[in-house]
């Protein structure tokens, strides 16, 4: 999705009601979100929203949709500088993220797939090395945040997830009344490199998301307190359970929230507001 057209830049109303949970109810699970629009999607629930109502909580959500991996956790970044001082400041239990997604589809995707040879596999097309490199960016910055994490507050879990399996059909994504449109985001970069999107075009989408998967899992090993959510696979390609290329319905969000994200939670948390 695209950037708002105005950042909310002041938290502290949000960040007063979150201090106020946390005092009033030292109890209860202290959460934070992070990241993109598959936990800030405007036109339809959301995972963190789906997360928000399984429970009370005293949870802060700071993400917007469009943002990327790299900006959220890059060196320096306000994103990064504001979960350093929540880490530091509140007993954060846990701080969920979505993020790598737009690194990868959102205006990237055209800068490392290449015009397709005819007569040549789809992965002829991948400038291998560019899109190394993006993925190495997208692992250095999880990397920034668990060392601030490590420094901070040791015991505060980071879950990620790898997202599911993007649909290059080519369905834009539109709000009510035909008042908001984006993308399409893969369809179109996808014809203009010679790549059938219907075919050649899902495997191209799959290589993404399981790239980056193996990257975030090869992370998780190494990093204690880091776990992935595994979604690739959790959703029927159908327009039931997706809005548009990149971003499931509220069916869909609603499901990956319940099927994916409390099983993992659950087993960090037991009896903690995922059952």
């Amino acid at each position: 999705m695209p950037k708002p057209a105005q950042r909310v830049s002041d938290v502290h109303p949000k960040q007063a009601v979150f201090a106020a949970s946390i005092k009033q109810f030292p109890q209860r699970l202290v959460l934070i979100t992070e990241g993109d629009s598959w936990f800030s999607y405007p036109l339809n629930v959301n995972i963190a929203d789906c997360i928000e109502m399984m429970s009370d909580f005293s949870m802060l959500r700071l993400e917007h949709n469009g943002d990327d991996a790299r900006e959220i956790m890059g060196a320096g970044s306000d994103q990064l500088e504001k979960l350093e001082y929540y880490l530091e400041n509140y007993p954060v239990d846990a701080l969920l993220m979505s993020a790598g997604g737009n690194d990868l589809v959102a205006g990237e995707l055209e800068k490392f797939v290449d015009k397709k040879v005819d007569g040549a596999t789809w992965q002829s097309s991948i400038k291998v090395a560019m899109l190394a490199a993006v993925l190495d960016d997208i692992v250095a910055a999880y990397e920034r945040l668990l060392d601030a994490r490590d420094a901070l507050r040791p015991q505060c879990l980071i879950v990620a997830h790898s997202y599911c399996y993007f649909q290059p059909t080519g369905r834009r994504a539109t709000g009510p009344f035909g008042l908001l449109h984006a993308g399409p985001w893969m369809r179109p970069v996808l014809i203009a490199r010679g790549i059938d999107p219907d075919t050649e075009g899902r495997d191209l989408a799959r290589y993404l998301v399981d790239e980056l998967h193996a990257r975030l899992m090869a992370l998780s090993a190494s990093r204690p307190r880091f776990v992935v959510v595994d979604m690739r696979a959790a959703l029927p390609v159908d327009d039931v359970h997706w809005a548009d290329e990149i971003h499931p319905s509220g069916t869909g969000f609603r499901r990956l929230a319940d099927t994916c994200w409390r099983r993992v939670l659950k087993a960090q948390f037991p009896g903690r507001g995922f059952d």
